[in-house]
């Protein structure tokens, strides 16, 4: 478990406290994950998803039953000059479609949450954070 959890923890918080906020709070509910992963151990073994995009989901949703069962302010994202974001059409130059220029812009300068994303999106929100991942990696491959 100290190799699990030393290979995902980063990860984990980083999805939780996105969600939570809260430094204090994310580590709570990390515990909670990390109890239930305990009592989980060996049922997944025939999952064909990938066993960290499972375990974010299931962080993200300890971290939003955390929310709600404590009524939290939605988190905003961190404040980004715009002298940092790359234009509309350089974007467009790397290849980035408009629906996944949406996605980004909705996810990281707007905050909206995954689990929205994906229900607005109607897919599952591993679905959704696959589909970020994949935009982010394919504006990572055309930097210079």
């Amino acid at each position: 478990m100290s190799e699990i959890y030393a290979l995902t923890s980063a990860p984990l918080l980083g999805v939780i406290h996105r969600t939570i906020g809260d430094k204090s709070a994310s580590a709570t509910v990390l515990k909670s994950v990390y109890a239930r992963i305990w009592e989980l151990r060996g049922q997944d073994e025939n999952a064909v998803s990938d066993p960290l995009n499972r375990l974010r989901a299931l962080a993200h949703r300890y971290a939003l039953d955390y929310k709600a069962k404590y009524d939290l302010e939605p988190v905003k994202g961190p404040d980004v000059p715009t002298s940092d974001l790359k234009s509309r059409k350089d974007l467009s130059a790397e290849g980035l479609s408009d629906k996944e220029y949406m996605l980004l812009k909705l996810a990281y300068l707007n905050a909206m949450p995954i689990a929205a994303l994906a229900k607005s999106n109607n897919c599952s929100v591993e679905e959704m954070e696959r589909r970020i991942q994949k935009i982010l990696s394919k504006i990572r491959r055309a930097k210079p």
